[in-house]
């Protein structure tokens, strides 16, 4: 905007101010024409004066035909210079123009965005108030949901407070049901202990007595190897399975033999039912010498290189109806190989193979 007041000021003045050389063979015409009037107003008394005092027409008329020709080439110079100073104050008023014209295109331009500026503003300040009118409602809501919460808050705390109670309430009726049922089993475990002790107490239980070892035939020319079954208890027992077997082996080989490695036969003396309070039951089980002579057969156990070994089980079932078993494993042994007389008999192998359940 400055630069549009400032050309069109120049713009005003340029016209106004004259050029300095007219004014300069104006001013020196002027003073050429004086100064004539002078010389001829000056010359004219001196005419008058002096009559007699005459110049020559030729010498005035040179005179003057030379001021003419310096006055012309003066006033030719001066128009020279004018015409220059007016195409360049020409050119330089088109270009102001221009400039003149282009700032108001930018000017306009510039119009036109602060128009489209402000209306950004205005549709911006409009949907600042809707925001600010939304924001205003949501505060609004979120302060009557503060109340709420806050009235939430005091009926959760009551409820929290009646909850601890029952909590209380339910834990003490927990630690009364665990005491309870503690006590139960408890209760429980002694019933099972004192039906277990009463059990054990009238059960029957059958164990093996072995008898001393006879080297002579007993039932014709077989060998028999000799031992009760007794009964303990206020109970009968009831026979199941019997299974026994004898042999003659080195003493090395004692030890490894398995029940799976022998045929085992039943005890065919022995009673399927067997009462409480009887009195022992006389066994027995063949011992086969396989070809050898008493008298070959007995020195070689006595010196220790044969033993005789028996093993053997008994199922039975009690008045309970529980399964039980009675095992049994011996091997007859003399005292020493230098002497003669009675051996005895000696438990071996497992564990398992002598106890009682």
């Amino acid at each position: 905007m400055k630069w549009l007041v400032l050309a069109v000021i120049i713009l005003a003045q340029q016209p106004t101010k004259p050029p300095e050389g007219k004014g300069a063979a104006e001013t020196n015409s002027a003073q050429g024409t004086g100064h004539t009037e002078s010389t001829k107003n000056k010359q004219t008394p001196s005419a008058q004066s002096a009559p007699t005092r005459t110049q020559s027409p030729v010498a005035m008329e040179s005179q003057r035909s030379g001021a003419t020709a310096s006055d012309h080439t003066n006033s030719q110079q001066t128009s020279d210079e004018d015409r220059a100073t007016q195409g360049k104050l020409t050119w330089f008023t088109g270009i102001l123009a221009v400039v003149g014209v282009l700032q108001l295109v930018v000017m306009f331009l510039t119009w036109l965005i602060y128009g489209r500026q402000a209306r950004e503003m205005r549709r911006q300040r409009h949907e600042m108030r809707q925001q600010r009118h939304i924001m205003w409602r949501q505060w609004k809501s979120m302060s009557v949901q503060a109340d709420q919460m806050k009235g939430q808050i005091s009926e959760m705390a009551a409820q929290s407070g009646i909850l601890q109670e029952s909590v209380k309430v339910s834990r003490d009726s927990a630690k009364a049901a665990q005491d309870g049922a503690s006590a139960a089993q408890k209760s429980a475990d002694a019933t099972k202990d004192s039906v277990e002790m009463f059990i054990n107490k009238e059960r029957a239980r059958l164990r093996i007595e072995m008898k001393p070892l006879l080297l002579s035939p007993q039932y014709g020319s077989a060998h028999t190897v000799d031992f009760t079954v007794s009964i303990y208890g206020p109970t009968a027992a009831f026979i199941v399975k019997t299974l026994c077997v004898t042999y003659v082996l080195p003493l090395e080989h004692i030890e490894y033999r398995e029940a799976g490695e022998v045929v085992m036969f039943p005890i065919y003396s022995l009673p399927q039912v067997i009462p409480a309070n009887t009195t022992p039951q006389d066994c027995f089980a063949f011992l086969f010498m396989e070809g050898k002579e008493q008298g070959v057969f007995v020195p070689e156990i006595q010196a220790g290189k044969l033993f005789i070994g028996v093993r053997g089980v008994i199922k039975y079932r009690d008045v309970f109806d529980r399964d039980r078993e009675t095992s049994f494993r011996y091997v007859w042994k003399y005292p020493s190989a230098d002497e003669i007389g009675e051996g005895n008999w000696e438990k071996c192998g497992a564990k398992e193979e002598n106890q009682e359940t």
